[in-house]
């Protein structure tokens, strides 16, 4: 087949028998009710899908069957038969918590209109397709929308020789790379170093910051992998303000065992981050143990100073 010309008819007819064969093997699509026609040099394909992960799947079986020609696929997703988004929105909530108990708090799925939003910090580009291929198997839903999505991605990089930055060293180097570059590190971002590998966490202004923060420490001498776990402060909600109220109140009752002046606290989800200092490990051991008896709380994430009176600067 040319892609510069018209299909000939029984081509387009042997095409459509092999598509319509292929659909009602697989389990996910299940249906013959599958049409083709030509349209100028592109071939539409047509017909009524449960479900986008069926429209996907017949694309995919599509161009396996015939590689070198364009394809439209115009299949509609039937809404007829689909329950209420509430009860969809219920189901993908309670999939989420079991398929990751330990991030679903900063994870969330929208569903409106037969379209699924997901939102929130998810894990990985794995976690997020294979929301996509169970999700999208849902009665009804016609699409996937993955915008709102913030990852906390690894990213590779290539190997160099090995260089053991020890932490202050690593974020002070970070902090000067970026300033050059027109960012700010500020004080909520700290770096791990082991064997080539670091890990940076924390909080910054918004996800160009971040990209740009991921994007130095790659090229930083000795850095062969770069796990970034930091989150953005831009879309903290009321909900997540109302809960840093709570704890900061909180430690306030606790004083003076906390030094509150120079504590702060970031929610983002079901993470805390809390920053500055306190005189002893005693009152960090509190200020953490406040936060954690939070019931909105999931994880707490330490970037606590102890500084004694001895060793503050003058």
């Amino acid at each position: 087949m040319s892609t510069n010309s018209s299909v000939p008819g029984e081509a387009l007819a042997h095409l459509r028998a092999q598509l319509q064969q292929a659909c009602g093997r697989d389990p996910l699509v299940q249906t013959t009710a599958v049409h083709l026609h030509q349209d100028g040099d592109v071939v539409t394909i047509t017909g009524l899908v449960p479900h986008v992960a069926a429209k996907n799947r017949i694309s995919e079986v599509a161009a396996r069957l015939a590689p070198e020609l364009p394809l439209d696929n115009c299949c509609v997703v039937d809404a007829t038969q689909a329950p209420p988004a509430a009860e969809l929105a219920e189901r993908a909530g309670d999939w989420l918590l079991r398929t990751f108990p330990d991030d679903a708090g900063a994870m969330s799925v929208i569903i409106a209109n037969g379209k699924v939003h997901l939102r929130g910090t998810w894990p990985n580009t794995a976690a997020v397709r294979l929301a996509q291929q169970t999700i999208g198997q849902y009665p009804g839903i016609a699409a996937i929308d993955t915008t709102g999505i913030t990852l906390r991605h690894v990213t590779e990089v290539p190997a160099a020789g090995i260089v053991p930055f020890d932490e202050i060293s690593l974020v002070n180097t970070l902090e000067a790379a970026l300033t050059q570059s027109g960012y700010r590190l500020g004080n909520w971002v700290d770096g791990h170093m082991s064997s080539g590998n670091l890990t940076l966490v924390g909080v910054v202004d918004d996800a160009e910051a971040r990209r740009r923060m991921v994007e130095v420490a790659s090229h930083l001498r000795g850095v062969r992998r770069v796990d970034d776990q930091v989150v953005t402060r831009k879309g903290s909600t009321s909900r997540n303000r109302i809960v840093e109220a709570r704890v900061q109140a909180a430690w306030s009752k606790a004083a003076p065992k906390v030094a509150t002046p120079d504590l702060v606290i970031f929610v983002n989800g079901g993470q805390a981050f809390i920053g500055g200092r306190v005189d002893k490990p005693e009152a960090k051991e509190l200020a953490i143990a406040i936060a954690q008896k939070d019931p909105a709380i999931r994880q707490v994430i330490d970037h606590i100073r102890v500084v004694t009176r001895r060793s503050r600067p003058a």
